[in-house]
């Protein structure tokens, strides 16, 4: 769902021209979601119920691959920051992913060019301010199989997606190599087209059902695990 922007905090500014080189202008959305930790026993709940919701569409199912990528100090994740190469679903590219003071998170995305390493100029540029021209490179690596639900309104509008996320994050250190591997599952529910109102609710139907909010602020953070803290 789009909505003005914030503006961005000064440790995010760009310190010079973005993406000097050419290429294309980022989309630019605010992320409204939540995302929850279902337990072992845990069954969507029916969400046809829910005010406002006429049908529940899908599942279908995508199969994402995604790089995100980080300083060796892990500047971006300590500002709760992603910045990530991703295929597979309908959103297939580069993004920039940056917390706004209401809690929400602004994303930028352009496609996915040629490069897999070699991160755009109009992702990296927003976040020049705090990189300083520190190397960027691959962190984390996360193989997701996401079945998605919509919530649609009488009139076939989308409301909210309901992602069920079996996720694989595998942390890589120096040129590439494995470090770790970590699994689990979580859910997100995102506002298309629906009000916070619809969000609050279907946000209390899941808890009650067994997912809890999660803790992490993000996949990012909670596959780099104790290197935040976390």
């Amino acid at each position: 769902m789009n909505a003005p922007s914030d503006p961005p905090d000064p440790a995010t500014r760009p310190a010079g021209p973005v993406d000097p080189g050419g290429g294309p202008e980022p989309a630019v959305t605010v992320e409204v979601e939540r995302t929850f930790e279902p337990g072992p026993a845990f069954r969507l709940p029916d969400l046809a119920g829910v005010p406002g919701v006429a049908a529940v569409s899908g599942p279908v199912v995508h199969a994402l691959e995604a790089t995100y990528f980080d300083t060796a100090d892990l500047r971006l994740a300590t500002h709760r920051i992603t910045l990530r190469r991703r295929t597979g679903g309908d959103d297939a590219g580069w993004h920039l992913k940056r917390p706004r003071r209401d809690g929400e998170r602004d994303e930028l995305r352009v496609p996915l060019g040629e490069s897999e390493t070699v991160v755009p100029g109009a992702v990296r540029g927003p976040v020049e301010g705090l990189l300083r021209h520190a190397d960027l490179r691959p962190v984390v690596r996360l193989s997701t199989t996401r079945t998605v639900r919509t919530l649609r309104d009488d009139r076939g509008a989308v409301l909210a997606e309901v992602a069920d996320d079996d996720v694989r994050a595998t942390r890589l250190g120096d040129g590439g190599a494995q470090e770790r591997v970590s699994r689990w599952r979580e859910l997100e529910v995102e506002l298309v087209d629906g009000d916070r109102e619809l969000l609050a609710e279907v946000s209390r139907r899941l808890v009650v059902a067994g997912a809890p909010l999660s803790a992490s602020t993000s996949k990012f953070a909670r596959a780099l695990g104790r290197q935040l803290g976390t």
